[in-house]
């Protein structure tokens, strides 16, 4: 009776495991992407937004020395506006364009604005 139980749970169990097997390929984003970091790096400015191709980022102002960790920004040629927080994307400090590479990480330090 024991041999019969062994037999039947090495069986099963292997059966148990791989059918529970999700498959995630559905949720990947097949387009090129690159990290971004921008960091806040002019201590005498205000808090500042950040937006990327006119989206914005950040969900709170910016202050000195914080930053937005690592994006996943769309690789090719983006646009990158810091402005005073809470002013739009009307009157950018700086406004740049980067092009960026699949599957390179970057660091913007947002400095002398």
């Amino acid at each position: 009776m024991k041999n019969w139980m062994k037999l039947m749970l090495l069986t099963v169990l292997p059966t148990v495991f791989l059918a529970s097997c999700d498959d995630d390929d559905d949720d990947l984003d097949l387009t090129d992407q690159a990290n971004v970091m921008i960091v806040h790096a002019s201590p005498d400015a205000p808090g500042i937004d950040l937006y990327v191709d006119d989206a914005k980022v950040n969900n709170a102002a910016l202050n000195y020395l914080d930053n937005i960790g690592y994006l996943n920004v769309e690789a090719g040629n983006r646009n990158f506006k810091v402005t005073a927080a809470g002013t739009g994307t009307g009157s950018p400090v700086i406004n740049a364009d980067v092009n960026l590479i699949e599957d390179m990480s970057y660091t913007i330090f947002a400095a002398d604005i």
